[in-house]
């Protein structure tokens, strides 16, 4: 990413976390830590009057809020660069691949949907049970940990792809090769694409057995500005033709990245 929020550390940089003053924490303090801005989500057996009248209780009378005006920069299609490389403190070296979505949706209903389809996608060309996964696993280009996913915000999406590997270097030319190969012809089982989706569908119902994983989804679905029970409808109604043209249209080599992350050994560094 180029301007988008999402490429600085959420903590902030050593430089901008020094320029912090209370008087600024303050500020942020007033602006947006406000009763307007709260969302309170209860899951349980519960008497719905009676927490209602412990929050009434709770709240404290204030003032409403002043608007803010939020100033997002504008986002190009194109990649900041191809590469980066780092030093940190680790065992074996780490590889990740990221392809930029320069193809979002408008609406929070045709995000969700894509974000679902494109983890359908994930799985169904570099999921534990694909040939590709046992070939590289095989040949010792990677371990478990290797994942393919994709996450996306309102306003930014991408697919993430890697792992630890002694041979990050071979381990990308295969993950390209694999990439032009699913453009060329994205053309995969039927019976591995409906089973994909069951595992999708049985884990959207799985959720609904944790309280805790209830609160956290109609938490996002508010934010998001979707329904939390038509995720299940919508598992379902993804085709794999859907798949195909996503595939087609979202894995491009120019949007492709990757950073590898190589262990210190001793050298100094501030990567971090």
């Amino acid at each position: 990413y180029q301007n988008h929020g999402i490429r600085t550390n959420i903590c902030g940089t050593q430089e901008t976390i020094s320029e912090i003053t209370p008087a600024l924490l303050m500020r942020c303090h007033n602006a947006f830590y406000h009763p307007e801005n709260m969302l309170l989500i209860v899951c349980g057996d519960v008497d719905v009057d009676k927490i209602l009248a412990v929050v009434d209780s709770a709240m404290p009378s204030v003032e409403p809020r002043r608007a803010v005006l939020l100033e997002y920069p504008d986002e190009p299609k194109e990649i900041l660069r191809e590469k980066a490389e780092f030093h940190m403190d680790i065992a074996r070296p780490k590889l990740c691949v990221g392809i930029k979505d320069i193809s979002l949706p408008q609406t929070p209903k045709e995000q969700e949907r894509r974000a679902i389809a494109i983890n359908m996608l994930c799985d169904l060309y570099f999921g534990e049970s694909t040939r590709f996964y046992e070939h590289l696993y095989s040949a010792g280009l990677i371990s478990r940990d290797f994942s393919a996913y994709y996450e996306s915000l309102r306003d930014c999406g991408h697919l993430l792809c890697g792992g630890a590997t002694d041979a990050p270097e071979e381990l990308l030319a295969k993950i390209r090769e694999e990439l032009a190969r699913i453009v060329a012809d994205p053309t995969a089982s039927e019976a591995d694409f409906e089973r994909i989706k069951r595992v999708h569908y049985a884990e959207f119902i799985k959720d609904f057995d944790d309280t805790e994983e209830i609160a956290g989804a109609l938490l996002d679905a508010v934010l998001e500005g979707t329904e939390l029970f038509e995720a299940g409808s919508v598992i379902l109604s993804i085709e794999l033709s859907e798949i195909y043209d996503i595939a087609r249209e979202l894995l491009r080599e120019d949007c492709l990245v990757h950073t590898v992350i190589y262990p210190t050994k001793g050298r100094s560094t501030d990567n971090a």
